[in-house]
């Protein structure tokens, strides 16, 4: 669809930017109707006769709840136009998080990873001021400024009202908390704070060392039973500081009860002095794999 116009030619697709399971998101660009002039936006393209319309609806009923902060990326409008849902947003010209950590962008770089993860954090807290819970927060789902100023949470397609969820499964699989993945009793419902406050955990550890640390977060994964046998696995796993292990534990511990709540994690995260080891820590530390 590259190039197309849609709405009698206010909106012009540019350049495929990714895919999703229900659609496609595009660079483009609106002509202003009164100056003429262009801004320019991301818009999500999703066919209405694929299964995607349901799940596209709640996403921009829930997406319009949130559009405003300036940590969460804004929706300007949603429209159909023949056999087409366009949804269109806030173009951040860095791209999504994941390219950064893939590129090692804040590899060791204490100021950077802090002002970016409080951010995402702010983003994430006014979407539970507002009654609405993620359910697929990761680093794809996560936008930023070219210059890494402004860091934006999007994508509200799994996105809830309820505090409480029996939608086991629900979200992507290394950051599901434990209730929340391979669960299928209706008796015991996973809140959806704490599945968010998880996968903040499971991203900051992303950005701090370009890698998670299970697959899943079941006694079935080695790396994750290794996490709750033993205090230092992660330390000897990744070069990280024993203050950021320590709020890892509190984060990622099995009791939900006992989790660190968004703003205690937010006070951890800005109290920290550094998020690495020194060299003589790491020469030290435990090698468990």
């Amino acid at each position: 669809m590259t190039f197309q116009y849609m709405d009698g030619h206010r909106y012009q697709l540019i350049k495929r930017l990714g895919a999703g399971s229900y659609g496609i998101v595009y660079r483009a660009r609106e002509r202003d109707p009164r100056s003429g002039q262009y801004v320019t936006r991301a818009i999500k393209v999703v066919p209405v006769n694929r299964g995607g319309k349901s799940t596209t609806v709640r996403e921009i009923t829930m997406h319009s709840k949130v559009t405003g902060h300036y940590n969460v990326v804004g929706l300007h409008r949603a429209f159909q136009e023949g056999s087409y849902l366009y949804l269109v947003m806030d173009l951040l010209e860095g791209g999504d998080l994941r390219s950064h950590i893939q590129k090692r962008t804040f590899s060791r770089n204490n100021d950077i990873i802090k002002e970016v993860f409080l951010q995402i954090i702010d983003g994430v807290e006014a979407c539970h001021n507002k009654g609405v819970y993620h359910r697929d927060l990761k680093p794809e789902n996560i936008f930023v400024s070219s210059d890494l100023s402004r860091v934006c949470i999007g994508d509200f397609g799994l996105s809830t009202v309820s505090t409480e969820s029996t939608s086991f499964n629900t979200g992507s699989l290394h950051y599901m908390s434990p209730e929340c993945v391979d669960c299928d009793d209706e008796l015991y419902p996973y809140g959806t704070v704490r599945a968010d406050t998880w996968a903040l955990g499971v991203i900051l550890l992303h950005i701090v060392t370009g890698f998670i640390g299970w697959q899943r977060a079941t006694i079935h994964d080695k790396y994750f039973r290794d996490f709750l046998e033993k205090e230092d696995s992660l330390l000897g796993a990744f070069p990280i500081s024993k203050e950021l292990n320590s709020i890892f534990r509190r984060v990622f511990t099995v009791i939900p009860d006992d989790a660190l709540t968004l703003s205690q994690l937010r006070r951890e995260v800005r109290n920290v002095k550094t998020f690495y080891m020194s060299e003589e820590e790491r020469r030290v530390a435990p090698q468990d794999h």
